[in-house]
C-alpha cells in the first residue's frame, strides 16, 4: 500500500512536472506513462526507486521552477528543500548521488549565469551541498559515533564495488530492459528531436544523470532502470501534447504493456523470495 501510494505520488509530480513544457493532459499522460512501465521493469516488488524517485521527482519539479529566480539571481528556499529531498533519496540508494548532483549543478549553473556577484555566488552553492550531504552525513556519523563504522562502509559502498561482474548476464539483462523500454524511448526521442529551450536542457541533463547512475553498478538487473523511467516519462510529454499522433501514441503505449505484463510474474518474484528468506532463515 505505501509503495503504491508513492508510486501515484510519483506519476503526479512527473505530470506537474511535464505540463510546465507542455499541456496539462500531456503531462497527465506521461505521468500515466510512469505507471504503466513500472510493472514492466519488475517495480512490482517494492524496489527501493519506487520510493526515493518521488524525492527526485519532486527535487527535479521544485529546481526547474525555480530556473527564472536563479537566473535573475535569487536563491530561492525552494531549491535549499530540493536539495534536502535529493539527500533523502541518497540514504535510501546510493546511486541517487548522480541525479542528486545534476540537479544541483544545474541550479549553481543558473546562479553564475546571474547578475549574482560570484564572490556571492558560493554561499547558497556550499549550502545546497551541505544541505544535500546532511542526511548522509548524520546516519554516517551515528554508524561511527557507535563504533560501526566499517561494516556501515561495507554495507553502503564496498560491497557493491567489490561485487564480481558477470558479463553474459548482465548483458542479456541490458538488452531485454532496452525492448521493454523501447516503445518509451521512442516516444520520448520524437519529443526531443522538435523540443527546443530550457525544459529540454534540463530534460536532457537529467536522463544522461539517471543513465550514469544505471551503469555504475556491476551487474545490471532489469529494476535498476527505474530511475530512468521518471526523466524518460516527462520527456514524453511533449511529443503526448499533438491533437491525434499522441492520443495514438498513449494508446499504443498502454495497450503494449498491458499485452506484455505478465501477472504469474508476481506470485514467481514472491516465491522467489520467500525460498530466499527461508534459506537464510
Amino acid at each position: 500500500m505505501i509503495a503504491t501510494i508513492f508510486a501515484a505520488a510519483t506519476a503526479w509530480v512527473i505530470a506537474r512536472l511535464a505540463s510546465a513544457w507542455s499541456t496539462t493532459r500531456a503531462g497527465l499522460l506521461a505521468g500515466m506513462a510512469y505507471l504503466l512501465w513500472l510493472t514492466e521493469l519488475q517495480g512490482f516488488g517494492g524496489q527501493t526507486p519506487i520510493f526515493y524517485n518521488l524525492f527526485i521527482a519532486t527535487a527535479a519539479l521544485l529546481v526547474f521552477s525555480a530556473r527564472d529566480r536563479l537566473l535573475r539571481g535569487q536563491a530561492p528556499p525552494s531549491v535549499a528543500a530540493a536539495m534536502a529531498l535529493a539527500g533523502v533519496a541518497i540514504t535510501i540508494k546510493q546511486t541517487a548521488v548522480f541525479e542528486a548532483s545534476f540537479l544541483g549543478l544545474y541550479a549553481s549553473a543558473r546562479l553564475l549565469r546571474s547578475p549574482m556577484p560570484r564572490s556571492l555566488v558560493w554561499r547558497p552553492v556550499l549550502l545546497w551541498a551541505a544541505i544535500g550531504a546532511a542526511p548522509t552525513l548524520a546516519i554516517a556519523g551515528w554508524y561511527a559515533a557507535e563504533g560501526y563504522w566499517g561494516i556501515y562502509w561495507h554495507a553502503m559502498y564496498t560491497a557493491s564495488a567489490n561485487r564480481p561482474m558477470f558479463l553474459y548476464p548482465t548483458t542479456m539483462r541490458f538488452l531485454i530492459t532496452f525492448v521493454i523500454l523501447a516503445p518509451l524511448l521512442v516516444v520520448a526521442t520524437l519529443s526531443l528531436a522538435d523540443w527546443k529551450g530550457e525544459s529540454r536542457r534540463f530534460v536532457t541533463g537529467w536522463i544522461a544523470a539517471a543513465v550514469i547512475g544505471l551503469v555504475f553498478v556491476p551487474n545490471f538487473y532489469m529494476h535498476y532502470s527505474l530511475p530512468l523511467l521518471v526523466p524518460l516519462s516527462a520527456a514524453t510529454a511533449v511529443f503526448l501534447a499533438r491533437p491525434v499522433v499522441g492520443q495514438i501514441a498513449m494508446a499504443g503505449l498502454a495497450a503494449y504493456s498491458v499485452c506484455t505484463f505478465d501477472p504469474s510474474t508476481l506470485g514467481e518474484r514472491s516465491n522467489r523470495s520467500m525460498r530466499l528468506r527461508n534459506w537464510r532463515t
